[in-house]
């Protein structure tokens, strides 16, 4: 049961190290994971020194539970430990150090939220520089930074990083923050108009996501618009669906096409992988005549699902065993792209299918149900990046994904509508 609640009190008490450790986490999951781990660690490590206080976990019984059960089923399976030990020991470390962060940040997640969305301009900015730098030099700038950083040119532009690896991961991280920006119109009023710059910068990450988004938007938009009409827009909708549908399935494009081309491409190859899986075996003339992402997506999804013990899953890091024993063996001297994200299967869903089983998707599904609350818009924004990581992000700990999950859960817990943001805006102003 959610708690009644229509009107929060935002706590203001915020200290330096509060402010700081708000700023290094938010910070931290715009770059690789290994820093976001040590900013993490390094926050509940001041936190823990400035007030004296770590709280008992609640979550690592759960994880217990599921690295029991992991042990059994890969003791069963006789597969190799080493990738279970390893990210058992990394999702407990970022589990409990986000775990103890929230203790004590519960009752400031709106400032939290401000600084996210803040972060956000401030990554675009240098998202917006790197593609200037690109346009007049050829070169990109984000290649000086650690760690691998994509260089995609899509026509004669570069598809934005920024600071994380690939385009298509900054314009998954920015979706909480489009969501909130153009659809909620930024009720806590951090932007203004350099909203727009998000904006162009997110198009510019050539992201499936964003373009749904705004083309999602767009409707939504036009809806209201023509509320005198409802039923003839909905026709006019549906129709133009349709139509587009059967255009997009019937049109050709460029393999590996960005941007709206890319969309529809991916689209109809989406429509193809589905009557590619009503087959009993892959045809690899069908297979490669897929974009590489599509291809990758359903070479991960077959694994998961022809992988041993559906019910309860290989176990924990056990995905690239099963792409081994039931790929590798067969196809992997036909075609190179099936090497691709075998270690996180390209999406939570299909990991956690190959991993967990029938009854981990039951259980997360279950979390996502159980925490939406359609009275809290930061819930709502939240709720859209976990669907994209469902869909797009296999990895258990890269980008925020953990910290974007318990902040679902949290904002699950009390209701904030643009109203009482309205009515209390002095509450949120100085955050």
């Amino acid at each position: 049961m959610k708690p009644d609640v229509i009107i929060r009190q935002v706590d203001r008490t915020d200290d330096w190290i509060q402010e700081l450790s708000q700023w290094v986490i938010i910070s931290g999951f715009f770059f690789a994971n290994r820093i976001e781990l040590l900013c993490v660690i390094f926050v509940v490590l001041i936190l823990g020194l400035n007030k004296k206080v770590f709280y008992t976990s609640t979550v690592l019984k759960y994880m217990l539970a599921v690295y029991a059960v992991s042990f059994i089923t890969i003791t069963w399976l006789g597969y190799d430990y080493r990738k279970f030990i390893q990210q058992a020991i990394l999702l407990t470390i970022f589990l409990l150090c986000y775990e103890q962060f929230f203790y004590h940040h519960e009752k400031r997640i709106e400032s939290l939220f401000i600084k996210y969305i803040k972060m956000s301009f401030y990554i675009s900015v240098f998202g917006l520089i790197q593609e200037l730098i690109f346009m007049i030099t050829g070169s990109n700038i984000a290649s000086l930074l650690p760690f691998y950083h994509q260089s995609l040119i899509v026509g004669n532009l570069l598809r934005v990083t920024s600071t994380l690896s690939e385009g298509g991961y900054l314009g998954t991280i920015l979706i909480p923050c489009l969501v909130y920006l153009f659809y909620y119109n930024d009720p806590f009023e951090v932007l203004g108009k350099k909203k727009w710059l998000i904006c162009i910068v997110s198009l510019l990450t050539f992201s499936p996501f964003v373009y749904v988004f705004f083309i999602v938007l767009f409707f939504i938009k036009l809806k209201n618009k023509l509320h005198y009409f409802k039923i003839l827009s909905v026709i006019a909708i549906l129709y133009a669906i349709v139509y587009s549908s059967v255009l997009i399935y019937s049109s050709e494009y460029e393999s590996e096409a960005g941007g709206v081309e890319g969309l529809l491409m991916r689209y109809k190859d989406t429509i193809s992988m589905i009557d590619l899986l009503r087959e009993s075996d892959i045809e690899m003339e069908n297979l490669v005549m897929l974009n590489t992402s599509t291809a990758v997506m359903y070479t991960n999804l077959y694994v998961s699902m022809m992988a041993p013990s559906r019910i309860f899953g290989t176990g924990l890091g056990t995905h690239a065993q099963n792409h081994s024993m039931i790929i590798d063996a067969t196809f992997d001297e036909y075609y190179s792209f099936m090497e691709y994200n075998v270690e996180d299967g390209y999406s939570l869903m299909v990991r956690l299918l190959s991993e967990l089983g029938i009854c981990g998707i039951i259980l997360y599904i279950f979390f996502i149900v159980k925490c939406f609350n359609k009275e809290n818009f930061m819930n709502i924004c939240f709720f859209f990046i976990l669907c994209c990581f469902f869909i797009r992000g296999g990895s258990y700990v890269d980008f925020g994904t953990i910290f974007f999950h318990f902040a679902y859960f949290i904002t699950s817990r009390f209701n904030l509508s643009l109203e009482d943001v309205k009515t209390n805006f002095n509450n949120y102003c100085d955050i």
